[in-house]
């Protein structure tokens, strides 16, 4: 029987891991985070793919650009969800904060993530990002 507990603080320590490396823009350390092929859903863009290390830095560059054009300098944490699948597959939902550099807030959203453990480490197999303010609410759910 897994140990649910051990696995809810093995991934929210992974994800807060996630953050700090982010926040310190290493496109080696990022990429690190990462299980290959990973990917990522977005609104406007639909799903995208990234099976390689070459996919990956065309990835990160996109990233940062967008982000840089935001005016984005760091991603705090406000609070974290996580629902483990199996001993190796957990689903993490975060409130999150962009700054700016000057402390200013840039947005504050929820952030979607799949998580894989591959050799005792977890790492991220699938993104939905930020969620945009007002559509973060639960919803009627009916089953």
């Amino acid at each position: 029987m897994p140990d649910h507990g051990a696995i809810l603080e093995e991934v929210e320590a992974a994800y807060r891991h996630y953050v700090a490396v982010f926040n310190g823009r290493d496109p080696q350390e990022i990429a690190d985070l990462y299980h290959r092929p990973h990917a990522q859903v977005i609104g406007e863009i639909g799903l995208s793919v990234v099976t390689d290390d070459a996919d990956q830095e065309q990835w990160y560059e996109f990233v940062m650009a967008a982000l840089g054009d935001q005016g984005w300098d760091r991603t705090e944490i406000e609070k974290v969800w996580i629902w483990p699948l199996s001993p190796t597959l957990a689903q993490l939902v975060a409130d999150v904060t962009r700054c700016k550099a000057d402390g200013s807030v840039l947005n504050k959203a929820r952030a979607n993530y799949t998580l894989c453990r591959r050799n005792g480490v977890w790492k991220v197999v699938l993104t939905f990002p930020l969620v945009e303010e007002g559509f973060n609410v639960p919803v009627l759910s009916i089953s």
